[in-house]
């Protein structure tokens, strides 16, 4: 791989979000959420909002981590 710079990357991995251990020695948790009815609402993308009442949530996978050798 190249980067824009023309420096060549050597290696790339995917870790966990803290970086300390690698996506494929991972083992998925099993959560019990209280008062959860079992459906999951869809996320609201684009369009206007109301900044005062905003509320980000990040689902499973929406934040990805990686470690690059130069």
């Amino acid at each position: 791989m190249d980067d824009a710079k023309g420096s060549e990357t050597d290696a790339l991995k995917e870790t966990s979000l803290s970086a300390n251990q690698d996506k494929s020695e991972m083992k998925r948790m099993a959560w019990e959420v209280e008062d959860h009815n079992g459906s999951d609402s869809d996320p609201i993308r684009g369009g206007p909002m109301e900044m005062s009442i905003v509320i980000f949530e990040l689902a499973s996978m929406e934040i990805w981590t990686f470690l690059l050798r130069f």
